[in-house]
């Protein structure tokens, strides 16, 4: 999907500088650029956003849940 954005000057010279180094295009390093900020920041999926969540708790998760069970 085309896009417009504003990039500064310098920026736009050391885009073409990495690009030519790279032997590719100036738009195909900046889509791989946001591909890799996307991988990098995008969305994450739960068990990595609640991994550890317990961490800072002072009782143990297993009698936690054992408490939770008995009220069943």
């Amino acid at each position: 999907m085309p896009t417009t954005v504003e990039i500064p000057p310098e920026q736009v010279e050391a885009l073409d500088r990495i690009a030519a180094r790279e032997h590719t295009s100036r738009d195909a390093l900046v889509q791989s650029l946001i591909a890799e900020f996307v991988a990098k920041h995008g969305v994450k999926p739960d068990i990595d956003r609640f991994f550890g969540v317990w961490a800072d708790r002072t009782i143990d998760g297993l009698d936690h849940q054992d408490r939770l069970r008995s009220e069943w």
